[in-house]
């Protein structure tokens, strides 16, 4: 028997937060980047590196760092903000103001922490896939770890 009786839970097994970017001028014209979340997903989210061998992973070149590229997949279009308005557009945003942070397990395990939050995760591209039937099946995303950590998260 299948959990929730789809292939959503086996397919998609993690969850992660989507945020997207507000942005506002202070006083001086400097541009205020402020993150809303929008809602949190099913996906699926692995390094980089995990279809290679452990070996690149521990070379001597990349002591001490780790890979700061993940390969994402979600059934969720994230460039996509949900409305509760039935006839309302959609609200396409751009990938420079979509974050993701906060990807669990299936236990709730926080997947990639950082020392004092929740590693956050631009997003560098989305490529959706098809079925064999050319029907739109689930999104790959590539996402990196953002270079500002302190981001302030809404």
């Amino acid at each position: 028997m299948l959990p929730n009786g789809d292939f959503v839970d086996i397919l998609f097994p993690m969850t992660a937060d989507l945020y997207y970017a507000e942005n506002d001028q202070d006083n001086f014209g400097e541009m205020i980047k402020t993150w809303n979340k929008d809602r949190t997903i099913k996906c699926s989210a692995i390094t980089a590196l995990s279809d290679k061998t452990l070996t690149p992973e521990l070379k001597p070149s990349e002591f001490l760092t780790l890979s700061n590229h993940l390969y994402f997949r979600t059934s969720t279009d994230i460039r996509i903000e949900e409305t509760d308005q039935l006839d309302e557009d959609p609200i396409v945003h751009p990938l420079t103001e979509i974050l993701i942070t906060n990807i669990q397990d299936s236990l709730k395990n926080n997947l990639y922490p950082d020392y004092l939050h929740k590693t956050q995760y631009e997003v560098v591209t989305v490529v959706p896939t098809f079925d064999e039937f050319q029907n739109r099946n689930f999104f790959r995303v590539y996402i990196q770890r953002s270079q500002d950590q302190n981001g302030e998260l809404y």
